[in-house]
């Protein structure tokens, strides 16, 4: 997991990105497009979000 956040910068964007979908059904392709990272990378965040929780 550690090795998927190594761009901070990234992941802090995917975080804020999400935050606004609170609620709403999530595009992953709209995510990894407002965080300029590939949409594998989101869904990598995204896992990383369902363990933790």
């Amino acid at each position: 997991m550690e090795g998927l956040v190594r761009n901070i910068g990234a992941f802090s964007r995917f975080l804020e990105a999400v935050s606004f979908s609170h609620g709403a059904v999530l595009n992953i392709a709209d995510v990894a497009r407002d965080c300029h990272v590939e949409r594998k990378t989101v869904e990598g965040y995204i896992s990383i979000l369902e363990i933790l929780w």
